[in-house]
């Protein structure tokens, strides 16, 4: 289990340089989808290590960011990303390039949000 905040932003980095070795019109979106949720996990778990705990229960650390003032703005976003990445993994739902397109924006404001909260 990643402890440190550092460890948190390595790992969110590691995850979006995998995504940018994709081919232009990539057909598997839904890993796009899957990879945008761990790693504004994983931005959300550098900024929660700072103020308690890490979090392995997704409803844990779901209910952790509704108790500070910078992860309760991105809680929506962050759901939604949890709830697509949800539907990719488990109900082979196929993703479209609308879907990513409207995804995306939640999945940068987790990230920026999150990398300021930081002081990044």
């Amino acid at each position: 289990m990643l402890r440190s905040s550092f460890a948190h932003l390595q790992q969110a980095e590691r995850i979006e340089a995998f995504l940018k070795v994709l081919p232009p019109g990539n057909p598997y979106r839904e890993w796009v989808v899957i990879a945008w949720f761990y790693s504004a996990l994983h931005y959300v778990e550098a900024f929660l290590v700072t103020k308690s705990a890490a979090y392995r229960d997704h409803d844990l650390r779901r209910s952790e960011m509704r108790r500070h003032a910078e992860t309760t703005r991105v809680v929506v976003a962050y759901h939604q990303l949890h709830k697509a990445a949800k539907e990719a993994r488990y109900d082979g739902t196929p993703f479209t390039q609308k879907d990513l397109d409207e995804l995306e924006p939640m999945f940068l404001q987790v990230k920026s949000t999150m990398r300021q909260a930081l002081g990044l």
